[in-house]
């Protein structure tokens, strides 16, 4: 941040002005704070569905879990902006991990994390069927894939029902009809 000293400057009339100067002194990063970001880091790991296969990473590396998931997240990070294997690492953003959720999903007890990653490919697979059509337009965009991946994200943490209630839903419902005819009756819903 900027610190900023009055000090008096003499004007060429004589006068004398307070001038503000302004110099670039970097303010002490707070260690606390760091530390308890990388706690943070650390719990939402450990509760994710793959906890129990990143702290077996953990042990394996000999590397506290935090610094390989921010290591591992900026080096992927800088792929996806120097647009290096950029696709793949997309598309396995779009689909290992829900893919392991819905399995897990689908084992529980519980319908609703059924239904959460039900809307999600549902409204996955809208994204990459319009993604295909404009493909051409996409390649031109600056950073797409990075964008597209944060755009996955959005939509595993709550994002697709968002998308879904607010617009999707009300055009399958519409189109369910006709998709039915075209398949002769196929899947009956309620």
């Amino acid at each position: 941040s900027l610190v900023s000293a009055s000090q008096p400057v003499a004007s060429p009339a004589g006068a004398v002005h307070s001038v503000r100067a302004l110099s670039a002194v970097p303010q002490p990063v707070e260690m606390e704070a760091v530390k308890q970001q990388f706690t943070k880091i650390r719990e939402a790991c450990i509760r994710s569905p793959l906890g129990a296969q990143l702290q077996k990473v953990e042990d394996m590396a000999h590397v506290p879990l935090e610094y390989l998931v921010v290591g591992v997240g900026a080096f992927v990070a800088l792929l996806l902006l120097l647009g290096v294997g950029a696709s793949l690492i997309a598309n396995m953003v779009g689909f290992l991990y829900p893919a392991f959720c819905s399995f897990k999903a689908i084992e529980s007890e519980d319908k609703n994390d059924d239904t959460q990653w039900l809307i999600y490919w549902v409204v996955y697979s809208t994204f990459i069927i319009l993604e295909s059509f404009i493909d051409i337009l996409l390649y031109w965009v600056p950073f797409y894939y990075a964008i597209k991946v944060g755009f996955l994200f959005f939509l595993m943490r709550g994002g697709a029902k968002q998308l879904y209630d607010g617009f999707l839903r009300d055009i399958l419902v519409h189109a369910e009809t006709h998709v039915n005819e075209v398949v002769g009756g196929g899947v009956k819903t309620d």
